[in-house]
């Protein structure tokens, strides 16, 4: 394959021994709780995520695939002329689940901490059209700064602060009812 021919390309050349190992299966699960910070949508989201991935380049790389289970909660405002709510607020809740790839880059590590940078993006399919005016899916951006500790040779605990926006990915108008936070993500990491 083309990794073989990669790993005894760096073992000729000297590269360093991570490049020419398989890369470790590892397994994450995460808490989340984003919070409004736009005054007319102001939405608020808890999830759980669960995923499987692959570490590259002595984990400086990891790629992921998974699932989120979410819930939001909240009120929207539209503004005078927009359609659906047309000026006025309404109250609105959904539950949702679906897939979720997230890339992480970790440029910094000392000892058993590490400093990463992830990004993810996803899909969820809502028990109803959300919010308010919009559709039963939406996709799911988030990115953020993440702080992990070393628990062992295998398992990590980390923190993150992320950025989420949530949209039905329609274009702008009152048929996608956008809304976004930032909240903190607690989670645990490990390998297999």
């Amino acid at each position: 394959s083309f990794l073989a021919v990669l790993a005894a390309l760096g073992v000729a050349a000297g590269v360093p021994a991570w490049f020419s190992s398989p890369p470790p299966t590892r397994f994450e699960s995460s808490l989340e709780y984003v919070f409004p910070y736009q005054p007319d949508r102001r939405i608020q989201t808890l999830s759980l995520g669960a995923s499987w991935g692959k570490s590259y380049l002595d984990r400086r790389l990891e790629l992921y695939l998974g699932m989120t289970a979410t819930h939001a909660w909240g009120s929207l405002t539209q503004p005078p002329g927009a359609g659906f709510l047309n000026g006025t607020s309404q109250d609105d809740a959904a539950s949702g689940l679906g897939p979720a790839f997230t890339a992480r880059v970790t440029p910094l590590r000392a000892g058993d901490l590490e400093f990463s940078l992830d990004g993810s993006a996803g899909v969820i399919l809502y028990d109803g059209r959300f919010p308010a005016g919009g559709d039963i899916y939406n996709f799911m951006f988030r990115a953020g700064p993440r702080f992990g500790l070393a628990l062992d040779q295998r398992t990590s605990l980390f923190l993150k602060y992320q950025w989420m926006h949530v949209s039905n990915g329609q274009g702008l108008g009152p048929w996608n009812p956008s809304y976004e936070g930032e909240g903190p993500v607690a989670g645990l990491n490990w390998g297999f």
